[in-house]
């Protein structure tokens, strides 16, 4: 399944990829202007979930930079809101909208409600549903963007708890709903299709939700869309995988400074220190390990810390091996300077569900290095199988991330 999408030194230079950046599809879903909108202060922060930080523009074209990063700024990622119980808000299920920093009504509660598709009789103050929109990703990675609507999915659940963790609320992430019912009674017609959900604030009831009611109308994530039959195929596979649930305490507090100004960085300087950052990767390291994702670390530069090439902690070759690791990220300049090269790897078994906590727990990376003043950047294209001979694992490498 992995394999399918793999990149070789070869298969770059025999498949060049040329865009026509005015074919580029919209990165937010818009409802009609006649459904009934709140703004989100109603709730105090939720934009920390995924809301506009930075407006650049080039021409007649906008960028929008937002708390949570994606493959190429393309933000896949779609946001559902189930809320019950809220000053100000009806009962009902609500689309985010970064753009404009709204919630958009988008079905009104009776006795329905998500958690019919939950397999469990609890109610739930507030649901978050991740989707993905995955043309906004293949039209630009063609079937490899399967593994990056994983990885921006788990970056969206990351924000979310971000989030939470701010309000020191714990939460519970679910891969264990009906997501095929789901994505019918939302009207996707396969534009888009859901891969988890966050619960917060149980509340034991006698009487469970109902399914919903009512289908929801269609309406296109973007301007535009195209099928892409390896993405829904691979999908498909992920509706047949055993999926669990977790629950989260924390994932680490931050300030809301932090997770505002977080950045994908594009430069970095040759630094001795990061010493900090390094232990703080023990958490992340236990937590991997959990869910039965490997980390590997190439370190460098760090006070009291010997260069070299980590598994789960531990040192298996010492070295310095700044100048592979830029040629395995395809030969990325980018690379080379980082203090801390991150490699995240599993197995087939629960493979969409470890993409998508990877995503999470590269989340974490990434506001750690900025509560500590350090630059982080994720990435996703590298050969895969030197990248395996290197870290000498015959497990799938599932994301790259750089620090300093």
């Amino acid at each position: 399944m992995h394999a399918k999408t793999d990149h070789s030194y070869l298969s770059i230079r025999k498949n060049p990829n040329f865009l026509d950046w005015a074919t580029q599809p919209q990165s937010f879903k818009r409802y009609p202007h006649f459904y009934r909108r709140y703004k989100t202060e109603l709730i105090p922060d939720l934009g920390f979930i995924g809301g506009i930080t930075l407006k650049k523009t080039h021409g007649d074209t906008h960028h929008y930079l937002r708390t949570v990063p994606s493959a190429g700024a393309l933000y896949t990622s779609e946001v559902y809101i189930q809320l019950r119980g809220q000053a100000g808000l009806v009962d009902g299920i609500y689309h985010y909208e970064p753009l404009h920093d709204n919630l958009v009504l988008i079905h009104e509660l009776g006795e329905d409600g998500v958690e019919a598709y939950f397999r469990e009789e609890t109610k739930y103050g507030m649901v978050f549903l991740i989707a993905s929109a995955y043309f906004r990703s293949s039209w630009k990675y063609g079937s490899r963007a399967i593994r990056y609507v994983m990885l921006d999915a788990g970056h969206q659940i990351g924000a979310i708890a971000a989030f939470l963790n701010h309000r020191q609320t714990p939460w519970t992430l679910h891969f264990d709903m009906d997501l095929d019912r789901l994505n019918f009674d939302f009207g996707f017609e396969g534009s888009e299709f859901f891969l988890a959900a966050v619960t917060v604030e149980p509340k034991v009831t006698r009487h469970p939700a109902k399914p919903l009611r009512q289908r929801l109308p269609f309406v296109c994530p973007s301007d535009y869309t195209e099928r892409n039959t390896h993405i829904e195929n691979e999908y498909a596979r992920c509706l047949l995988e055993a999926r669990h649930s977790s629950t989260f305490e924390t994932l680490g507090r931050f300030e809301k400074e932090v997770i505002v100004q977080r950045r994908s960085a594009r430069q970095f300087t040759q630094r001795q220190d990061e010493k900090i950052l390094f232990d703080r990767m023990d958490a992340l390291r236990m937590l991997a390990n959990t869910h039965g994702i490997d980390l590997y670390m190439v370190v460098k530069n760090i006070t009291d810390v010997t260069p070299g090439l980590y598994r789960n902690g531990t040192l298996m070759s010492e070295g310095d091996f700044s100048r592979r690791c830029a040629y395995l990220a395809l030969e990325q300049s980018i690379v080379a300077p980082a203090n801390i090269t991150l490699f995240f790897a599993a197995g087939e078994t629960d493979y969409f569900q470890n993409y998508i906590l990877t995503g999470l727990l590269g989340h974490f990376v990434y506001l750690e290095a900025e509560k500590l003043g350090l630059g982080c950047s994720g990435i996703g294209a590298y050969y895969d199988e030197e990248t395996k001979e290197f870290l000498q694992t015959d497990k799938n490498i599932l994301y790259v991330m750089i620090v300093g």
